[in-house]
């Protein structure tokens, strides 16, 4: 059986190397196309730095905030823990097709309000705050988009056609 593929970029760049020819054979997840990443490195390199900068704001709020009174009482732990079992059985509901979107939007809803008021979310509150989780999650994007820089085989093969043109997609039709 075989299988053919048309393999294009995920990230623009201009062609640094192309390890094969026509005719030849490849391994899965073997190197077939490496773009110049000089710049994706960079946007890598910001991310970071953005990371560090809302990880530092991050802990400067922690480190000079007002101590505050992170017990709560037993009443609200017991209703806290009321609503995560709402929710539990809610999503369990939802999942077999018992109780509508909406309805378990709505439990989610409170559920989540109760962890907000109780002071579980803090933290994650407090980063999103300061752009920490921004700053991760663009990070994460920015290593992806590197790793995306090399392009590689999706499936053993014979490379039967390549077409690529300076700084455009790049397709490689094996099967």
């Amino acid at each position: 059986m075989w299988e053919k593929a048309t393999i294009r970029t995920e990230v623009a760049g201009t062609v640094q190397a192309i390890t094969h020819s026509i005719g030849d054979f490849v391994k899965k997840g073997q190197l077939l196309v490496k773009l110049d990443d000089s710049e994706i490195k960079l946007q890598v390199d910001r991310a970071e730095a953005n990371r560090l900068q809302s990880f530092s704001k991050y802990l400067i709020s922690e480190s000079i905030k007002i101590q505050e009174d992170n017990e709560i009482s037993e009443e609200e732990k017991k209703k806290l823990k009321r609503l995560e079992n709402e929710y539990v059985n809610a999503m369990d509901l939802y999942k077999k097709g018992r109780i509508s979107e909406q309805k378990f939007d709505e439990i989610s809803e409170k559920y989540q309000e109760a962890l907000v008021y109780s002071g579980a979310l803090r933290d994650d509150i407090r980063k999103a705050h300061e752009g920490l989780a921004n700053a991760n999650i663009a990070l994460k994007e920015a290593k992806l988009n590197l790793k995306r820089a090399s392009i590689k085989s999706p499936f053993p093969g014979i490379i039967s056609d390549i077409k690529i043109r300076a700084e455009q997609k790049i397709e490689f039709n094996f099967g």
